[in-house]
């Protein structure tokens, strides 16, 4: 027999859902053109339809309203996926404690006062940055040499794509 919580758990998935469905079908109409990056990174075009698939394609963040925003996206995701597994290797499977306050912890940002990537180290909070924390210093710097224009390409210069 399900508990209280349990049952509320489920209420709370399916609200989230229902309004998910909600914001797809105000966003795309039966037959209308929409693009998705397919399981291979591919850029497809498709017709909206109430199909299983199409939603589930939605739920996961694949569809878009046109080809460069699919594109862009494909692109970020290879960038993040390239970055992560540098990081990973990097950190040789350290991770950051945010408990400890005399743990350095570097992280690259955006300077747009001087239009670069840069360093910088957090020692507390739990900063929700999108290429993570790296334990050396010099190891970020090189992740700026290895991948920042990309990172100033994708995230930063998006005006006019």
């Amino acid at each position: 027999m399900d508990t209280l919580e349990e049952l509320r758990d489920q209420r709370a998935e399916l609200d989230m859902k229902i309004e998910l469905l909600e914001y797809a079908e105000s966003t795309f109409k039966e037959g209308e053109v929409f693009w998705f990056v397919d399981a291979y990174g591919n850029i497809q075009q498709a017709r909206w339809n109430e199909s299983l698939w199409i939603k589930h394609c939605f739920y996961q963040g694949h569809i878009f309203k046109t080809e460069k925003e699919a594109r862009l996206e494909a692109q970020r995701r290879n960038l993040l996926q390239r970055f992560k597994m540098f990081r990973d290797k990097c950190n040789d499977g350290w991770k950051p404690d945010w408990k400890d306050f005399e743990q350095d912890k570097y992280y690259l940002f955006c300077s747009i006062v001087e239009n670069r990537i840069k360093v910088d180290c957090a020692n507390f909070g739990d900063y929700f940055y999108n290429f993570g924390h790296f334990k050396n210093e010099e190891d970020a710097e090189r992740a700026i040499e290895l991948f920042g224009d990309e990172i100033k390409e994708l995230f930063v210069d998006c005006e006019g794509r």
